[in-house]
């Protein structure tokens, strides 16, 4: 779809004048309309009929459309509310123009997306003018859209540098999956040595979606940096995250946050949570649980509290770290948050078989099979030791 949008841009930018698209099954009203725009600089493709005048804005994407109300096969209402719910025509103005004068008609075509309701009869000077105006609040729109579309990419560029990849740091033995839902994301996540044997994970979320979320990852990622020196101590390392994006988020914000320190020399695993989703364990043996240990969530408080379990690990164990995003939209009616949980834990057992990057491909394609599509951002983290 993004490739589709972006030919849709490049093809308008290469245009030397506007495209008008007419639907009306009036040929004189075509033909005269069509003598319009044509004297005033516009080039004009026509539709005769509902079905063709969508089809027609699909595919040549006009800068604006004038559409008449009554046609053959869809009325220009239903026609509107077509367009304006398609990605691909959604941005392009419809203007009514029709000889229906009633206020009830002219309150549904706007109500229903359209920019302008004309009735006939009108002035050649009337449509030239409305036209250029309409045109040029288009182009303005697209401007801005442009502008924060590209502040967007510089963002989610950014994002996304911050983020180490497993192949650039293979002696900690982890795979990710790491999806946000809008052009930048609020999750994150982050995994250090400590030189002696010991790796640790961090997966963290903030609440909301904006780019508020996505501009706290980086000061997460500092402040997390600047205290490596504490990872053995996870609550004192946590409570350190918390007083710092303290005095970052915006009221009412907040974030959670998971905290692993794998020992492989002495095969021990800590995990620390802070608000945080369940770890699942599946030991190598073929069993498997949720490690529940939580805790306040990060940067509502002064102080928190850490909820923190130890245990001892196996060769071939794996941890799978997550956030909620993977099955917040399990829970409902239908799926308590346990049950949508114990579904994940089910789900990370059954692919233990996989390699442990496969594994999380495939626990991701797994839970979207069975819940439906992904509504947040998501980070699907696995480790093993």
């Amino acid at each position: 779809m993004l490739t589709c949008l972006n030919t849709i841009n490049q093809n308008r930018e290469t245009r030397h004048k506007p495209l008008l698209l007419i639907a009306d099954d009036d040929l004189v009203s075509i033909t005269m309309l069509e003598n319009i725009f044509k004297v005033h600089g516009f080039d004009t493709i026509t539709a005769r009929d509902g079905l063709d005048c969508i089809e027609m804005a699909t595919i040549n994407q006009p800068d604006l459309i004038f559409l008449d109300v009554l046609m053959p096969s869809m009325d220009g209402f239903d026609v509107c509310e077509t367009l304006t719910n398609k990605p691909e025509t959604a941005q392009i103005p419809v203007v009514f123009l029709s000889g229906i004068t009633g206020v009830n008609s002219k309150v549904r075509g706007l109500e229903l997306g359209a920019v302008d309701y004309i009735t006939k009869p009108y002035s050649r000077s009337e449509i030239i003018a409305r036209t250029k105006s309409h045109l040029r609040q288009s182009m303005q729109a697209r401007s801005v859209i442009a502008t924060k579309n590209h502040q967007l990419n510089l963002v989610r560029s950014a994002q996304q540098n911050l983020l180490i990849k497993p192949e650039n740091f293979p002696e900690a033995k982890f795979a990710v999956y790491y999806s946000p839902i809008c052009e930048a994301g609020g999750d994150y996540y982050d995994v250090v040595s400590t030189g002696d044997g010991c790796f640790a994970y961090l997966v963290s979320d903030f609440s909301g979606h904006d780019l508020g979320a996505a501009f706290a990852t980086p000061a997460l990622k500092a402040i997390f940096r600047q205290n490596l020196g504490l990872l053995r101590n996870p609550d004192l390392l946590l409570s350190r995250l918390n007083t710092g994006m303290a005095t970052l988020l915006r009221s009412n914000e907040y974030a959670t946050a998971v905290y692993a320190l794998l020992d492989r020399v002495n095969m021990k695993m800590l995990i620390s949570n802070a608000g945080h989703p369940p770890v699942v364990h599946v030991r190598a043996n073929g069993t498997s649980r949720l490690v529940e240990s939580s805790g306040d969530v990060i940067g509502a408080f002064e102080e928190i509290v850490i909820g923190s379990e130890e245990m001892k690990v196996c060769e071939g164990d794996r941890f799978y770290f997550f956030t909620d995003g993977i099955y917040e939209r399990c829970s409902s009616s239908f799926y308590s948050r346990a049950a949508a949980l114990d579904r994940l834990r089910i789900v990370c057992k059954n692919s233990y078989h996989l390699e442990l990057n496969d594994s999380i491909l495939n626990i991701n394609d797994e839970m979207i099979s069975i819940f439906g599509p992904v509504e947040d951002d998501i980070v699907l983290l696995g480790c093993q030791v």
